[in-house]
């Protein structure tokens, strides 16, 4: 099963809560620049189509959150078993049908 660009949204979502955790108590631009870059970098192996949709999202809390036991921790809303399935199989985006927010689908296993 193919996690496609959506480990890598984990990751730039996690990275950009941290840049703000960071700048809103230390301020430190070196530390800023830094995960501003490794932003930068992570967002260029993500397809335009799915980083627009993610930033639209983004820009009002979350882009990305993940699906457990069947529900979409954004919206909490249970999610069918058969959209799930087609989700799984690469049929059709891994994307709330509540909420539109992109779901980590429990089957793809965090990298390190």
């Amino acid at each position: 099963m193919t996690r496609g660009p959506y480990t890598t949204l984990l990751k730039i979502q996690e990275l950009e809560l941290v840049l703000k955790e960071s700048q809103a108590l230390h301020g430190e631009e070196k530390e800023a620049q830094e995960l501003t870059e490794k932003i930068t970098a992570l967002r260029e192996h993500v397809p335009e189509r799915t980083l627009k949709h993610f930033d639209r999202f983004r820009k009002n809390g979350v882009g990305i959150t993940k699906e457990v036991d069947g529900r979409c921790r954004a919206c909490n809303m249970v999610i069918p078993q058969g959209t799930l399935n087609r989700m799984t199989a690469g049929k059709e985006d891994p994307v709330c049908p509540t909420c539109q927010v992109y779901l980590y689908l429990s089957q793809y296993k965090m990298e390190n």
